[in-house]
Formats: C-alpha cells, structure tokens, sequence
C-alpha cells in the first residue's frame, strides 16, 4: 500500500492509457482493485483495474476463462491489460505524473503508461446519419443495437455512413454487418465508446462479410471474456477466437 512509479512528462497530454496485471482469483473470476494517480503531488483521480479479462486456463489444449472441477490444467496464460482515462487536470512538460498503490491486498504490476492529448470531438459528416436519429440515446445502460441496425441500413441506401456521437452505445449483440460502402464513424476514441454487454460467447464484436467499409475513431469495449467460440455457439467454419 502506497507504493508507486512516477513519470516526468516530456509533452503536453490529458489522456492516459495505462497497461497493467494482477493476480486472478482462486474460481478464475477475476480480482479487483485500484490505483490513484496523482499530478505533480495533487490526487486526481483513482482508477479501477480488474484481472478479470487477463488470465486464461487451458484444460486439454483448449482454452478457458476459469479452472474448471475435476480437471487438470495443462498451462496458464496471463496477458497484461489496459485501461484509459482522462485526467482532470493536464499535464504540461516537465510535470510528474504518479500511479500509487492504493489498498493493501495483492501485487499490482504497471507495464507503462502512455500520455497523449485528447483530440477535439469530430463532428458527422456531411451526408451522414446519425445513431440518435432512429432513437438511440447514450449513457443508459439500454442496447442501441437495433438504431445502429436501422441506421445502416438507411446509410446504405445512399452510400454514405453512420455516425456515433459522444458517449457509450450499448450493443447487447454483435454487429452483424451487410451493408457495403459506407463509412462506421464516431467522434474520437477518446469521445465515442461502444460496449458490448452480453456476456455470452460469440455475442460482441462485428461480423462483416462486405466491401468498402471503414469503421473509425471509436473506442470499443466488452464485458464478455470468452476468448473462443466452440460447439453450436459457432458458425460453420469455427473455432474463432472471440474479443
């Protein structure tokens, strides 16, 4: 508790993004915890970690998110994650940007941080449809899915693009995506935020089978930690390897 890794910044930045590991849990469900980073001595904010996406056991070769009973594990897999969050206060050159231990309950390990200034939100383009314009609102827990649906399928009639304003979308299901020519945009990664929320496997990410589709300047994120898709979960042609 209160040990920490500070950083003397050479260039201006905002935006944080932070990579690190910690131990999993005995049932494989992952730990928690947090770290308060300080600027130049004054507390900014704390952060909360999880090793919840980072461990995988493998039983017979194949890969799972937890030790399973009765079966032995072949080998561990940890790989280190990241976080990103934007500081309250910015950082100029030559302040000092400190990541600290905040409780005393297991090791924490802090690979790098990466500090970058946030870029201004970018505004729909011209001809663009916009997500809110079939009912989509940000921030509310309630899946956007069927409004992004309905809004490519507008866009595609006129070859244009679907725009997703600042916030988090909800995606209770992964994007199934038909539609060709058309442009997937958001105003920044540090800005637009799509979160797939359905835990099950096979249920996040996008599954395209399409030309000329630029999908950009969005932040996607997942609850879901089933890293391979088996059995009848999977379409033909499987096992794909599922983020």
């Amino acid at each position: 508790q209160g040990s920490a890794v500070e950083w003397t910044v050479n260039k201006p930045g905002d935006g944080v993004t932070l990579r690190f590991t910690l131990p999993d849990s005995a049932d494989g469900k992952g730990l928690n915890g947090e770290v308060d980073v300080y600027v130049n001595g004054q507390l900014d904010q704390t952060v909360q970690i999880s090793s919840r996406w980072a461990w995988q056991y493998f039983v017979n070769k194949e890969p799972e998110n937890h030790p399973l009973p009765f079966a032995s594990t072949d080998y561990i897999a940890m790989r280190f994650d990241e976080t990103h969050f934007i500081l309250n206060k910015k950082l100029k050159a030559g302040d000092k940007i400190r990541i600290q231990k905040k409780s005393s309950d297991v090791a924490y390990g802090i690979d790098f941080i990466e500090v970058e200034e946030i870029e201004p939100v970018k505004t729909k383009p011209a001809g663009y449809v916009s997500i809110t314009d079939f009912g989509a609102s940000p921030n509310d827990n309630i899946s956007d899915l069927k409004a992004f649906n309905d809004a490519v399928a507008a866009a595609g009639t006129t070859g244009t693009g679907v725009y997703l304003p600042p916030g988090r979308w909800n995606f209770d299901n992964k994007v199934v995506l038909t539609t060709s020519n058309i442009g997937i945009k958001g105003a920044g990664m540090w800005h637009t935020n799509v979160y797939y929320s359905n835990p099950a496997q096979f249920s996040g990410g996008i599954l395209a089978r399409v030309n000329n589709v630029e999908v950009s300047d969005i932040f996607f994120n997942t609850i879901n930690t089933q890293r391979m898709c088996r059995d009848m979960a999977c379409p033909i042609g499987g096992p794909y390897m599922i983020y």
